[in-house]
Order: C-alpha cells, then sequence, then structure tokens
C-alpha cells in the first residue's frame, strides 16, 4: 500500500497545494518526510495584522515572521498573496518582497507612527521591482498613527521621494491607491500625467483619499484631483493608449472625503460619471456620508 510519504515530490506537491492550511498543519506534525512538503506551502497566503496599539504577543509575532521571509528564501518564494496591515515601514517590506519572487497580490496597510513619518517610498519602489513580472493585485493604504504630534494632520512633511512609475509592473491589473501616495509629495502643477506612472496592463484603478486634507497637500483641492482625471480620460487618448485594458474606475472618499466637501458639489460628480461613461469604462464614486 502507497503512502504519502512514498509518493513522488511531483505528486505530493500537487496533492499538498489544494490543501488548507489547517490541513498542511496537521501534515507537517506527521513526519519530518511530509513536513518537508507542507511546510512551505502554508506560505502561500500570509494576512498579518495589529492596530499598533498595545505590546501583545500579536505585535512580536508580525516582525518575526517577516524576517522570516527575510531570512528563508525557500518559503518567501511560495508566497504568492501578502496582507499587511501594520506599523511595519517599507524598508522592511522591501526586504520581504526581495524573497517573494512570485507574488501575486500585496495588500499594504501601513500605519506609521508619527515620530517615523515621512513615509519613504523609495523603499516600497524598489520593493516592487522585485515583483515586476508577477504581482496582479497591489493596494497601498497610508495612515498616521499619532504618538509624538498632537495633530498629524499639520505635519508639514509626510512622503518622502516618490513610487516613480508602476509601468514596470507589466502583470498588474489591479491597483488601488491615493493619488498623493503614487505622485508623491509634490504640487498639483508638478504631477505628472496619470499616463505617464500607470502600469500598461490595468484593468481596475481605484483612487482612494489617504493623506485629503493634510497641510502637507494644502494646495491640492479637489479641482486639482479632478483635472488629473480630465487630462487621463476627459479626451479619451490617453488612457487607450497608456492603459487600453482598462474597464474600471472607482473613486473612493470613504475615509477622509469631508475634507474636500465643499470642493466635491454634485456637477462635479456628475462630470466624473459623465466622463467615463462617454469612454466606456465603468465608474464608480464611493462618497463619505455623515453620521445621522
Amino acid at each position: 500500500m502507497t503512502t504519502l510519504s512514498h509518493i513522488s515530490t511531483e505528486l505530493k506537491d500537487v496533492v499538498f497545494a489544494a490543501l488548507p492550511a489547517r490541513d498542511l498543519a496537521v501534515l507537517c506534525r506527521t513526519s519530518k518526510c511530509l513536513r518537508a512538503s507542507a511546510f512551505p506551502l502554508l506560505y502561500r497566503t500570509i494576512v498579518l495584522a495589529w492596530d499598533g496599539k498595545g505590546k501583545d504577543s500579536t505585535a512580536l509575532k508580525i516582525p518575526s515572521l517577516l524576517q522570516t521571509l527575510v531570512d528563508k528564501p525557500k518559503y518567501a518564494a511560495n508566497v504568492r498573496s501578502l496582507h499587511l496591515a501594520t506599523t511595519a515601514a517599507p524598508k522592511v517590506v522591501e526586504g520581504v518582497l526581495q524573497q517573494t519572487s512570485k507574488l501575486n497580490t500585496l495588500n499594504y496597510q501601513c500605519m506609521l507612527p508619527s515620530s517615523q513619518t515621512p513615509l519613504s517610498l523609495g523603499y516600497l519602489r524598489r520593493g516592487l521591482g522585485h515583483t515586476s513580472t508577477t504581482l496582479t493585485h497591489l493596494t497601498f493604504r497610508y495612515d498616521i498613527e499619532p504618538d509624538e504630534a498632537a495633530d498629524v494632520e499639520n505635519l508639514a512633511i509626510v512622503l518622502h521621494q516618490d513610487l516613480g512609475s508602476l509601468q514596470g509592473l507589466t502583470a498588474l491589473t489591479h491597483l488601488n491607491i491615493s493619488l498623493f501616495v503614487l505622485f508623491g509629495q509634490i504640487e498639483p502643477n508638478h504631477a505628472p500625467p496619470l499616463a505617464e506612472v500607470l502600469p500598461p496592463k490595468l484593468r481596475h484603478l481605484t483612487i482612494n483619499d489617504d493623506l485629503w486634507g493634510y497641510d502637507a497637500f494644502c494646495k491640492w483641492g479637489g479641482d486639482d484631483i479632478l483635472a488629473v482625471f480630465q487630462r487621463f480620460f476627459g479626451e479619451g487618448v490617453a488612457w487607450k493608449a497608456a492603459t487600453p485594458e482598462l474597464q474600471e474606475f472607482v473613486l473612493d472618499m470613504r475615509e477622509r472625503g469631508w475634507e474636500h466637501g465643499e470642493d466635491w458639489q454634485p456637477e462635479q460628480m456628475d462630470q466624473i460619471q459623465s466622463m467615463f461613461v462617454t469612454q466606456g469604462v465603468r465608474c464608480s464614486i464611493l462618497d463619505w456620508e455623515f453620521p445621522e
């Protein structure tokens, strides 16, 4: 009778790849032989979340596991999906991305303490370069947690460097990011056209409202944000040449949309909607609502 321990490594890989993490963990405790095949697969999808409050065991496990990914390339190479909601800085994430050469999905919610600002986007830019041919889904959210700063919105500098062009991410089809993170901390008249920074295979683009209302971006108003979209979508030439596969655009203003409440009148909303309908791109505007 043939047992799991005696089947070929190739067949074990096929069988184990279909198992949920709980079953893989059980196999790891069964024998050294099965552990050798099952243990790396436990790293396929990693979800790490910590709210930054307190010093519990979760806070200790996050940097420990990230360091494991840096130190154990054979485990990191199995990671396909990485979800981080943590105070871990981009420098740490860069080290992880250097090892996750087959990563498909990165959801990075950076909750940086104010004492550690500004956020250095150069680390993330270099890290993403290691996933340029495999990464298909990228979400980046940025929030600043007050520790030394009484009011984080008054910080003069919250970003350092920029992400640069994402056109080198040739497999990326889904992107969720703030314009301010995408461009870096610059004034509206210095912002590059979206056609120069968006990846060529993009199908779904979500622009979120992270950093809206911060003093560091006081020169950005609702009209400036609208102008960025108009230059890209309004005439129908730029987006079709840069992102010909684009199917859907989402403007997500559910977190800080109230900061530009006076700028975003119903006329602007209608203008955005009609602009995309004309171009044949689905458009959704997720607006912030005042609590009743």
